[in-house]
C-alpha cells in the first residue's frame, strides 16, 4: 500500500484520489474554484 507524505500527515492512497477527483471535477467547473479548493487545503494542511 503506498502512502503519500505531506507535511507531517501522510495520506491513505484513496484519499489521494478523491482530492484528485475533486481538484479534477471543481476544475471542469471553473479553473478558479479548483484553485480556490487547492489553496484551501494546503492552508489547513500547513496550519
Amino acid at each position: 500500500m503506498s502512502q503519500k507524505f505531506f507535511g507531517r500527515y501522510v495520506f491513505h492512497p484513496e484519499a489521494l484520489t478523491e482530492y484528485a477527483n475533486a481538484v479534477q471535477y471543481y476544475a471542469e467547473q471553473r479553473t478558479e474554484v479548483a484553485q480556490a479548493f487547492i489553496n484551501t487545503m494546503k492552508e489547513r494542511l500547513h496550519h
